[in-house]
């Protein structure tokens, strides 16, 4: 369910900076659409791919080895 709703609001929140990513990289509307086309195919494989990766992991191990390369808190990694 937390899932679902973070990429609910990842989505919700491109197409709200839609205008601000088209101004910055002075794009036409067909280029933005383009732009956002293929950011929208990367999260979407990318997703698929960390999916596929958690269900032959397992939840529990796969999820500790994401966290434990991740390099968040920022604080953490210097």
């Amino acid at each position: 369910m937390a899932g679902t709703f973070m990429a609910i609001m990842d989505v919700f929140i491109v197409l709200i900076a839609a205008p601000a990513i088209q101004d910055d990289l002075h794009a036409s509307d067909a280029q933005l659409q383009f732009v956002l086309a293929g950011y929208q195919l990367i999260y979407a494989v990318t997703l698929v791919t960390g999916g596929g990766w958690g269900i032959s992991m397992g939840g529990r191990k796969s999820s500790s080895s994401a966290w434990g390369s991740s390099p968040w808190p920022p604080s953490a990694a210097a």
